[in-house]
């Protein structure tokens, strides 16, 4: 994953004096809790995605015996950019195994393809007994992140991160 770019890269933006002004601690406040969050979001991952059932497969849709398209049980699917202009129109309301079966007859009948079941296939009733996924905030990659530690520790881009904030907030108004 890139790290972000370090604040000392940036050019301030030539904004006259009398436009900048300093942020209060409730404004410094506001912008930590703001970027937390951000952060937090950025670090926080699905702990049970890879077996989990909306994750399995419903079907495959081939055509001339090549796979072209999966669908899951969640409605997601997966297939090739190139076929995306042959499927404009496609359901893309709803969730689930009834969204996964009105998809797969909508490519296999666009494409002219056939409809495999997977083994993992759910019905509606199964797939309204799911759990929902469980999420994990990293805490070790959330505090090892270069932003959280110039707004959150005591660092000389801790200072320039507020600056710069002061001078983008400045240049909205």
């Amino acid at each position: 994953m890139p790290s972000p770019l370090p604040i000392a890269n940036f050019t301030p933006l030539n904004i006259p004096e009398n436009a900048v002004h300093k942020m209060s601690e409730k404004e410094i406040a506001a912008f930590q809790t703001h970027m937390r969050d951000m952060l937090i979001q950025k670090h926080t991952k699905p702990i049970n995605l890879e077996n989990h059932p909306s994750q399995q497969p419903y079907a495959t849709i081939k055509v001339n015996g090549k796979v072209v398209a999966t669908l899951y049980n969640s409605g997601a699917m997966a297939t090739s950019n190139a076929l995306a202009p042959q499927l404009t129109g496609m359901p893309n309301d709803g969730t689930g195994p009834n969204l996964a079966q009105r998809r797969a007859e909508y490519i296999a009948k666009k494409l002219g393809g056939t409809i495999t079941p997977a083994k993992t296939a759910l019905t509606e009733m199964q797939w309204q007994q799911v759990p929902p996924l469980q999420f994990k905030v990293d805490e070790a990659a959330l505090k090892a992140d270069p932003l959280y530690n110039q707004i959150f520790n005591n660092t000389p881009a801790k200072k320039e991160t507020t600056s710069l904030f002061a001078q983008m907030v400045a240049a909205q108004e």
